[in-house]
């Protein structure tokens, strides 16, 4: 594996085929959009959220408060409000979800025409051809989301006992930070080969055109021959990803800590239309950011797959010809008569 392939063909791709990028952008509508209205909600109600917080102290204290205030309300009331936002909450996941993994099947099959023939893309080819394997690939997410829901209330129910048996004892509480520490142990090396694994599922699934079963095959397959390069690069895929993260993070903060810090001293009109002016560019900056790293990551992962399985093979070498083994003619040339 070239690992300078792997990093910087994806730059070249995308930045020639623009469309790559654009869908990119697509899986990033629908997050940004709501944490902007998350953000927009807490700068313009920034004075009533801090009463809230001082009343929460004084609910604390004074417990009669909070059957004042609520004790009118019936169960339903209370509940309608927290089972809507659930409800919008989940129905915007499965959305985003459904649409990111349809951009992921047209990105890797953008990638793989452009490496194949050097050549650009275009748009309704790359359309077409991450159509297909789009409905085998959600068939997949939904076998491994029952599988891992199984064993995440398999393993909830033994560690639960286990916690259960350890507390009963008289040193409890070493008793379950050994229990944590070796839940860390196992869980860190895991996490880490199956954030590797995973990709190359993916990738060799819509790649090559590949069913539910036979991918996780092609994809162990491509993890085990190269184990060492797949670590590297899912190292610096993740450090890479989760730096840029957190600067989105920091970006998309400034206005509320602008807000914590200077706009409640000095509340203003033109105060809180700069911090919505701030929040519109660095919404802009972060959607801008984590769709190109969308884009990149995948491009990334789909090099790695084409550079263990679609390498170029060697040309052979050129054998030096022996001159002793150079055939001569017996018969000698007739001769020029005088």
């Amino acid at each position: 594996m070239n690992i300078g392939d792997v990093l910087g063909k994806p730059f070249k791709y995308i930045w020639r085929n623009s469309i790559l990028w654009g869908l990119g952008m697509v899986t990033q509508i629908v997050p940004t959009i709501l944490t902007f209205l998350v953000y927009y909600f807490v700068i313009m109600n920034m004075g009533t959220i801090q009463s809230v917080l001082q009343n929460i102290q004084l609910y604390s204290v004074r417990p009669d408060l909070i059957s004042k205030l609520f004790g009118n309300l019936t169960p339903e009331q209370i509940l309608a409000p927290f089972l809507t936002v659930l409800t919008v909450f989940v129905l915007t996941n499965l959305v985003s979800a459904v649409i990111t993994e349809f951009v992921r099947c047209c990105i890797i099959q953008g990638i793989r025409m452009a490496d194949a023939t050097q050549e650009r893309v275009h748009f309704k080819e790359v359309l077409q051809n991450g159509w297909r394997p789009f409905g085998v690939l959600i068939l997949q997410d939904l076998f491994w989301g029952f599988v891992f829901m199984i064993l995440w209330l398999g393993m909830g129910l033994v560690f639960t006992g286990l916690g259960t048996g350890v507390a009963s004892n008289t040193n409890s509480g070493v008793g379950i930070v050994v229990l944590l520490c070796c839940l860390g142990c196992i869980a860190i090396p895991v996490a880490l080969f199956l954030s590797i694994l995973f990709p190359q599922i993916k990738v060799s699934l819509i790649h090559d055109n590949l069913g539910v079963f036979s991918s996780m095959g092609k994809g162990w397959a491509t993890v085990k021959k190269a184990f060492g390069w797949m670590l590297l690069v899912g190292l610096i895929l993740g450090a890479g990803s989760t730096i840029l993260g957190w600067l989105r993070g920091v970006l998309q903060s400034i206005p509320i800590n602008l807000s914590t810090s200077v706009g409640i001293s000095n509340p203003s009109q033109e105060w809180q239309t700069t911090q919505l002016i701030l929040l519109v560019i660095f919404s802009l900056v972060g959607f801008l950011l984590n769709s190109y790293v969308f884009a990149y990551v995948i491009s990334a992962w789909t090099m790695a797959y084409r550079s263990v399985h679609y390498s170029p093979a060697s040309p052979p070498a050129i054998s030096e010809l022996n001159p002793q083994s150079v055939s001569r003619d017996p018969i000698p040339p007739p001769l020029i008569p005088t």
